[in-house]
């Protein structure tokens, strides 16, 4: 009945204070608040474990529990030798990370390569009904508008599959398009077209080009590449390297800061083109449109020693132009 007539308790809960008892009575409120008030249940539960009632610890010895005392941590979940037939808890369960499934990207069509030039019905005219056409076939949004040098500012956003869709309609359907060559060994052709032609599929839509590869009877070794100016360049140099990793001569790769490539290159790549016949190498340069610096040698392995040691003349001697005061690099 009272807590004066209670046993001395354990070492181990005498010195639990009241808010620390509180916070042990979640359990046992639970299963009888229904019947018993806040305070007889008090009581009741101190009977239970053994501890003394409310007012039998005097206030300046009551004891201040911790965090880690007031609220225990529950059990891990999955620990060895413990046996559950609870379901897991969603919180427990790997939450996987959310990826974006919408892209947007932005590409400039010059003037001088738009197909369509009249500009006095701009946003009512072919450019906007070719557009409306593409949004609907592909599922991806288009906005176009036009820049101050006359050109087109075109920005794609949807699904990345539709977004690499639209944009090669896009350049097929309102850019001019240009032809091109690239001479590779034919025995590297089928890795240019890839598994049930998946890597050409592939290298078609991250460059917007069309790429023609000549039919195994063909003795031909040219493939064609139709497309922009930069997306010919960029599809050119995808092949070459390609056919640069199955190449089983000697192979190089040079990186060399992306600034001093047009002093390797030449104009119109006429230098590199010198090096290639005297040397014997093949050499591949990024074209400025992709933001790569590495600048790849295949062939025989003195015909690369050979251009390797050509390139860093020209870069070196570069460097140490631009290093010196009161000059300026030419190309």
């Amino acid at each position: 009945e009272g807590c004066g007539d209670s046993e001395v308790a354990p070492p181990e809960l005498a010195s639990w204070s009241w808010l620390s008892i509180r916070a042990r009575l979640g359990f046992f409120l639970a299963d009888y608040r229904e019947v018993l008030s806040f305070p007889n249940c008090l009581l009741a539960y101190c009977v239970f474990v053994g501890l003394p009632g409310p007012g039998c610890v005097p206030e300046d010895e009551a004891y201040i529990p911790t965090y880690l005392e007031a609220f225990p941590p529950l059990p891990e979940k999955g620990a060895p030798g413990e046996k559950s037939g609870e379901p897991a808890s969603a919180w427990g369960s790997k939450i996987r990370p959310i990826k974006a499934s919408v892209i947007t990207q932005v590409f400039h069509v010059p003037l001088e390569e738009r197909r369509y030039k009249d500009n006095s019905q701009f946003g009512e005219g072919e450019e906007a009904k070719v557009c409306l056409d593409i949004m609907h076939r592909t599922g991806a949004h288009i906005e176009l508008s036009l820049a101050k040098d006359q050109g087109l500012s075109i920005m794609v956003t949807g699904k990345l599959d539709s977004v690499m869709k639209a944009r090669k309609e896009i350049v097929a359907r309102l850019q001019t398009q240009a032809s091109s060559t690239v001479a590779i060994p034919k025995e590297h052709h089928r890795f240019v077209i890839g598994k049930n032609g998946e890597k050409l599929q592939e290298l078609e839509l991250k460059t917007a080009t069309k790429i023609a590869i000549p039919r195994p009877d063909d003795p031909s070794a040219n493939i064609r590449i139709t497309g922009t100016k930069e997306g010919i360049e960029k599809a050119r140099h995808e092949i070459l390297l390609i056919s640069a990793e199955q190449d089983k001569r000697a192979v190089e790769r040079l990186s060399l800061e992306k600034a001093f490539h047009p002093f390797i290159a030449g104009v119109h790549n006429r230098l590199v083109q010198e090096l290639s016949q005297e040397t014997g190498a093949r050499i591949s340069i990024p074209p400025p449109s992709l933001p790569k610096d590495e600048i790849v040698i295949t062939g025989e392995k003195e015909a690369v020693a050979l251009a390797v040691n050509r390139i860093r003349a020209i870069y070196e001697d570069k460097v140490r132009l631009l290093l010196a005061p009161g000059t300026h690099l030419n190309h």
